[in-house]
């Protein structure tokens, strides 16, 4: 038997930007710049906080190991 070691909410999901983010102001988590939120910005889910992305370079890091920019 195999034992699951984290919870669902601990993965990274897909987030689709809904009309209420569009204008936001954010930072990206992995470069510190500063992101304006439009429809096309990358955007992805982890415990239940959105991260929103400079570019799309940024999302695959991010994924890579969320711990490590979700907590900066």
């Amino acid at each position: 038997m195999k034992l699951k070691t984290k919870e669902a909410t601990d993965k990274v999901k897909p987030h689709r930007i809904t009309d209420s983010e569009v204008g936001l102001d954010a930072i990206c988590p992995v470069t510190k710049d500063a992101v304006h939120v439009t429809r096309d910005t990358p955007a992805l889910e982890y415990k239940g906080e959105v991260y929103y992305f400079c570019c799309n370079d940024c999302p695959p890091k991010f994924r890579k190991n969320p711990e490590k920019y979700a907590g900066r």
